[in-house]
């Protein structure tokens, strides 16, 4: 019985020796014997073991490299190592924080900005007639809703519809803007739309300058048109009936409230916030 317990613990000891032996042999003397490393990673023998190294500049090493690929690194040209370029913007109103409604992440020319999902994008007419003193207007406001600052434009477009008696041509269109009281979300000067008959038509493409503390604001606006025309006045009266008439410039503009808010964008003021 004794016997059979000491060969016992020699093997088990044996067998210890073996193992310990076997740990101690180099798993390795050089890099081609070690497996085939994964992408963007290099297999090395390191003291006896096989062990990777990451490839520098390469997409997929887990390191965020100022070059991936031979292109700058970021979210759009390397998601593997940056992440991926998603997620709304966000803002804060009234010291809470919120989510912007049409703003998020994508990818523009390999780089990650804040952006709108075209296909949101709807096309805005609004039309309406102006009847004013010595003639009338057809307008047609157009424009993007939600609608991208420093991209978009505003198109108005002015029809003489009709005229009155005394009313000397041509009329001028010198200036329109889009107002919100004192606010002044954009405008053209020194305009020189002239209609010297009914049916003809202005058409000028707004720039909005408007620049907001938001990512997102809807705004009510207004549009002011500058105009100037000649009217005719009588003076006297003729022996044989008719009468005598001077010219007198008239300098005026009309406003009229739009009839939907405008949904103004800022992606540029997110960027510089990144």
């Amino acid at each position: 019985m004794f016997k059979i317990k000491l060969s016992s613990v020699l093997i088990v000891v044996l067998l210890f020796f073996v193992v310990l032996l076997i740990s101690g042999c180099s798993e390795c003397s050089e890099a081609e014997d070690c497996p085939p490393a994964a992408t963007c990673k290099t297999a090395v023998c390191d003291d006896g073991k096989c062990a990777t190294t990451a490839v520098k500049d390469c997409c997929g090493n887990g390191i965020e490299d100022a070059k991936e690929d031979g292109k700058t690194g970021n979210k759009c040209t390397c998601p593997e190592d940056y992440g991926e370029c998603k997620g709304k913007a966000s803002m804060l109103v009234r010291n809470k924080k919120i989510d912007a409604t049409y703003l998020e992440q994508g990818c523009e020319d390999d780089e990650c900005v804040y952006k709108i999902d075209e296909s949101r994008v709807k096309r805005t007419d609004l039309a309406f007639e102006r009847e004013l003193s010595y003639f009338t207007f057809d307008v047609l406001v157009t424009y993007n809703n939600p609608f991208t600052v420093n991209k978009d434009k505003v198109e108005v477009s002015l029809k003489l519809k009709d005229e009155k008696p005394d009313l000397v041509y041509p009329i001028e269109i010198t200036a329109i803007r889009l107002i919100e009281g004192q606010t002044l979300f954009g405008g053209k000067d020194g305009l020189a739309g002239k209609f010297s008959q009914i049916g003809e038509v202005f058409s000028v493409q707004i720039p909005i300058t408007y620049e907001s503390a938001l990512i997102e604001e809807e705004r009510s606006a207004t549009l002011k048109v500058d105009y100037e025309y000649k009217k005719r006045i009588r003076t006297t009266k003729n022996p044989d009936g008719t009468y005598n008439y001077i010219e007198e410039l008239v300098r005026d503009s009309f406003e009229s409230k739009l009839g939907k808010k405008i949904f103004f964008l800022f992606p540029g003021a997110v960027e510089n916030e990144q």
